[in-house]
């Protein structure tokens, strides 16, 4: 959950930075484009931040697949979903 809103977070910081570098222009076609840095990017390596979002994305599929599993393995009011709390949050 952490590593989540660390990231996100992140790139907030990136987007806040490049519409502050762009906040002159104005219409669609105005021709400007972004030009994102790596000095915008944790130690200058965009590639980590991407690895971390893989990362997330990953855990969180193989979370929802387990529990789809436990469900139709054990039932709902199995011992591996005892916590209701935690499966509706």
């Amino acid at each position: 959950m952490q590593l989540v809103i660390l990231v996100g977070a992140k790139l907030q910081h990136v987007i806040a930075i490049l519409a502050l570098e762009n906040a002159g222009i104005t219409g669609y076609l105005s021709g400007a484009k972004l030009r994102p840095q790596d000095e915008l990017f944790w130690f200058k390596k965009p590639e980590l931040l991407l690895s971390l979002i893989h990362f997330i994305l990953f855990q969180n599929a193989f979370e929802l697949a387990s529990f789809v599993w436990f469900w139709w393995q054990f039932g709902y009011n199995s011992c591996f979903i005892r916590n209701h709390t935690l499966v509706y949050v």
